[in-house]
């Protein structure tokens, strides 16, 4: 057993950290929101106003210019029809205008901080293993930050992506610039190159080659982090993902993976969102959680949710936690609902995070 008195309360320094981020820049990071939201409802808007077919001949046409391989774009084109056969398209649109905002920012911000990494030792000694703890640490760790400083939606999941793709280019752009030949950057000194002109003419064409393995890389880490940060309300493609995570009866999987399931019985989300906010009063007002969930139990009119929360009552007292209880009920609760809600265990911020929640169930509600 580790003695408590050398245990140190990371966690109440990091709730203090970022409580003071809010209060101190909150006007900061609402201005930078703001701006990632208008950009990202913009391309999202035009994306998903286009017709099927001119985005698709905009995805071929570039393809081609990237690759000039047929058997390449001929298999894009086909799979852009097979996810519109599905019915996955608006998503589709949506995860895309995520991956492309995300990686227009990651690209932006790498690569020249991997251009300023290759000009000091110094600076690249204190950054690589900033690098290395970036690429070691879990995704999800990433959502959890990004969720407490801007809140739920596209936002938070951009600030993640951003954070979680950069590493790649930041280091492969410092690795090619370093390798380009030694005697090459000094004829174009000999023949009077400004430091500018050696850069783009000499020093970025020769590194060219690594850059783009790093962008690749970044895209594809893009991808996978746009997919998780549906539990933080990114929605797109990886809401569906999401969905079916608990989902074990393999016909139903299949059956149900490609459609968005909107008919659920029993609690609408209307009761979901009262539920919230009266645990959240509860919560605040020191009532506990047991107590908080028979009470709202006994005051809801519909049975079947109400049989729910006394089961949920029941996984509580048995020892469960409030996440680990509601997981139990994925049609009422979805997985962005328990994610949240375990992290707020982690983090100490459970009421907070039930706000937070709630205003997102507001919002869903109003936006239907």
């Amino acid at each position: 057993m580790f003695p408590d008195s050398l245990r140190w309360p990371l966690a109440d320094w990091v709730n203090d950290f970022v409580e003071w981020l809010v209060v101190v820049h909150g006007d900061t990071f609402g201005a930078i929101a703001d701006g990632l939201l208008v950009v990202l409802v913009a391309l999202e808007g035009a994306l998903r106003g286009l017709p099927w077919w001119a985005t698709t001949a905009i995805l071929a046409l570039i393809a081609y210019h990237a690759s000039r391989r047929i058997g390449l774009v001929v298999g894009l084109v086909l799979a852009m029809v097979l996810i519109g056969s599905f019915g996955l398209w608006d998503m589709a649109m949506q995860t895309l205008s995520l991956m492309i905002v995300g990686c227009v920012l990651s690209v932006s911000l790498g690569v020249p901080a991997g251009i300023a990494m290759s000009r000091s030792a110094r600076g690249r000694a204190i950054v690589l293993p900033v690098l290395d703890a970036m690429q070691t640490l879990p995704s999800f760790v990433y959502l959890v930050p990004a969720l407490m400083l801007f809140g739920l939606g596209k936002v938070p999941a951009i600030v993640a992506t951003v954070i979680y793709a950069v590493p790649p280019v930041v280091r492969l752009t410092d690795l090619g610039i370093r390798q380009v030949d030694a005697e090459v950057v000094e004829a174009s000194v000999a023949f009077g190159a400004s430091g500018r002109q050696r850069l783009f003419g000499v020093e970025l064409p020769l590194a060219l080659p690594s850059i783009m393995a790093g962008i690749k890389q970044t895209v594809m880490m893009a991808l996978s982090m746009v997919v998780l940060a549906s539990m933080i309300g990114a929605r797109g493609r990886g809401e569906q993902v999401m969905q079916l995570t608990p989902v074990s009866e393999v016909a139903h999987s299949l059956q149900q993976g490609f459609r968005k399931l909107n008919q659920r019985s029993g609690p609408t989300a209307r009761d979901i969102l009262n539920f919230t906010l009266q645990m959240a009063v509860m919560v605040r007002a020191g009532i506990s959680l047991r107590a908080a969930i028979d009470g709202i139990a006994e005051q809801t009119e519909q049975p079947k949710f109400q049989q729910i929360l006394m089961r949920i009552k029941d996984d509580v007292e048995a020892g469960k936690s409030f996440s680990e209880a509601l997981a139990r009920h994925p049609k009422q609760f979805g997985v962005l609902y328990v994610n949240m809600v375990r992290a707020s265990e982690m983090s100490g911020s459970f009421s907070q995070m039930l706000d937070r929640i709630a205003g997102y169930l507001a919002q869903q509600i109003e936006t239907r």
